[in-house]
């Protein structure tokens, strides 16, 4: 979380002015949300960073008005600030994605997620109900039906996002985890999941059933 303070700029929000403005991390599903409407909304690589751009802008950025209320930018709001501002705020939003660790594999590191569940320990333990928390998760899926969502998915980002809805804590009585520990899910957590966890479950290990020949007995 970073704070930047507004007051050298003379900015207003609905006449109110800026004291200080917060700029929240994105978790990796909101990130994938976000530049999923970019793509959409985009014709151009300008208009698609442009459009990026503003919903991180929108998405992770909360102002302190003088009155004592908070606020949000919207467009108009955002194409009126001070060049500098924006700089910062940029600054901030990019360093955001930042882990404060690096996940890792626990447990049998050949793990497939299907006969041995793979265990990860979080590099951003999830926050949970007062001081509880998530750091270890555990992937594994023993049916087909567990892990449909997964294979079905049109892209390895939705796969990886499908995946996490099946991880279970290690700890406490959650059987998956909830949406809003989804969501928590840091940009470098997710990243994680994406390049060591999600292909172990869909590169089958077994060499592929040689086809029959023509004529061969059944």
């Amino acid at each position: 979380m970073t704070t930047l303070d507004c007051s050298r700029y003379s900015f207003n929000l609905g006449g109110q002015p800026v004291q200080s403005a917060t700029v929240a991390p994105i978790g990796f599903a909101a990130y994938v949300a976000v530049t999923n409407a970019a793509t959409r909304a985009g014709r151009s690589p300008e208009a698609f960073a442009r459009n990026v751009f503003r919903a991180r802008l929108k998405a992770q950025v909360t102002l302190q008005l003088a009155s004592g209320q908070t606020g949000k930018l919207d467009d108009e709001a955002i194409t009126a600030l001070h060049p500098r501002l924006g700089l910062r705020l940029k600054a901030a939003i990019d360093s955001s994605a930042a882990s404060a660790g690096r996940a890792e594999l626990l447990g049998n590191p050949d793990a497939d997620g299907i006969t041995e569940p793979i265990h990860v320990k979080l590099g951003d333990p999830i926050k949970g109900a007062g001081d509880a928390v998530i750091d270890e998760i555990e992937f594994q899926a023993k049916t087909l039906g567990e892990m449909e969502d997964v294979i079905t998915a049109d892209d390895r980002i939705g796969q990886v996002l499908a995946l996490m809805k099946i991880g279970r804590p290690v700890t406490g009585s959650l059987s998956a985890l909830p949406s809003w520990a989804v969501d928590q899910i840091s940009m470098g957590d997710g990243l994680f999941l994406l390049t060591e966890v999600l292909g172990r479950f869909l590169d089958d290990p077994a060499p592929a059933e040689s086809p029959a020949s023509p004529g061969a007995e059944a």
